[in-house]
């Protein structure tokens, strides 16, 4: 099995200037399209029904200003300290490309859009990862994807992580051999609000990756690791 030399990774040094600058510019704009636009084409589309129904002029600008500002300064705020605790992560979310016939035949791939199977694959893992951390993690029920399969997995008063079964297909045309792709991924809220007060649990996400090797190697599945940038 092929791994990754931790040593070759470069070194985080800190956020990277463009995410920095996207964090701050998303607040503004991110506000304009939920408070401005949505009023400005509100108040388009009335003045071309009838005129008369214009409203722009009789509202005070300073209605819509302080509420923009606020909001604006949340989310760049929000998004900020999100790219700053992603620099300070020492880790990183792994993938693994497993190969292995052992989910050959998982009919499960009727209950997804894009017809892949991975239910199997999912429950037996959550009933591996469930062995080795007992009751400390609430452990999701796997739930089918356009890619493939996925759980929830974490502690019930922090952010979950997602554990994603990826599938790529057979290695080869009639080969029962197939290949799928795992990741431990950190989700971080979409609500701006969560987001200050998120924390991420990156130990927690360090014993899922080390977890998903253990099982893989106890069952005799081959596996590669690659680092996600």
């Amino acid at each position: 099995m092929a791994k990754t030399d931790p040593a070759a990774e470069p070194l985080r040094t800190g956020p990277p200037r463009g995410a920095v600058v996207w964090a701050l510019l998303s607040g503004p704009l991110l506000a304009t399209v939920l408070l401005l636009l949505p009023f400005g084409l509100l108040t388009l589309a009335l003045a071309l029904a009838d005129p008369r129904l214009a409203i722009f002029r009789s509202v005070p600008a300073g209605v819509f200003f302080s509420p923009w500002i606020a909001l604006a300064a949340l989310i760049s705020v929000a998004n900020l300290r999100l790219v700053v605790l992603e620099a300070q992560d020492p880790g990183s979310d792994g993938l693994l490309h497993v190969s292995t016939d052992r989910f050959s035949g998982d009919p499960s791939g009727a209950e997804t859009v894009n017809g892949t199977p991975g239910r199997w694959f999912a429950e037996e893992v959550c009933a591996f990862i469930a062995r080795q951390e007992g009751t400390a993690v609430t452990i999701g029920e796997p739930i089918g994807e356009d890619y493939g399969w996925g759980f929830w997995i974490g502690p019930r008063n922090r952010a979950p992580i997602w554990i994603a079964f990826s599938y790529v297909g057979p290695l080869e045309e009639g080969s029962p051999v197939e290949e799928t792709v795992l990741s431990v991924n950190l989700e971080a809220p979409l609500l701006p609000w969560k987001r200050l007060a998120y924390k991420p649990d990156r130990a927690l996400r360090n014993r899922l990756q080390k977890h998903l090797k253990a099982f893989c190697m106890a069952n005799g599945i081959s596996f590669t690791e690659e680092s996600q940038a």
